[in-house]
């Protein structure tokens, strides 16, 4: 039997984000990589998304969007739905603390460039989920982030 690729259909990346054209690029960077990739504009859009589908293996979600819930929001009831999904957040404006991060997320601070986003990305869903809340990947400087205690 086949090990299943990281780019298969099965596992796919759902893209929540407000901002029409960042997250076009964001989705259109990730397909470009691969991937199979879904998208939403709002907290609601993903939830209906993932209530009608089990092959969504990451949540790429910005934190400030419009509506009732936030993207930390989404991620926590994301991870009720689908234990085992990846999740990657977001923002140009606030920097969450591991301990305001749901269930073992990932930050990224915008403007970040398509390679940290395949980067990590592709990083999550082969090496499965990050052993502690708040593990920071790179910044919009192209630095690689570090651990928070």
């Amino acid at each position: 039997m086949l090990a299943m690729n990281i780019h298969s259909p099965h596992l796919a990346v759902l893209v929540v984000e407000d901002d029409f054209l960042v997250r076009l690029d964001a989705a259109e960077t990730l397909r470009d990589a691969g991937f199979e990739v879904l998208e939403a504009d709002d907290a609601a859009g993903a939830l209906e998304l993932m209530a009608n589908r089990d092959d969504i293996g990451l949540l790429f979600t910005d934190i400030n969007m419009p509506g009732a819930m936030d993207g930390v929001e989404l991620a926590r009831r994301a991870h009720l739905l689908h234990p085992a999904i990846r999740l990657l957040l977001t923002s140009g404006e606030v920097r969450p603390t591991p301990k305001e991060m749901p269930d073992d997320g990932v930050f990224i601070a915008k403007p970040y460039s398509p390679g940290d986003i395949t980067h990590t990305v592709t990083h999550l869903l082969a090496s499965g989920r990050p052993t502690r809340a708040g593990r920071r990947f790179p910044d919009k400087t192209g630095t690689k982030g570090r651990r928070r205690n």
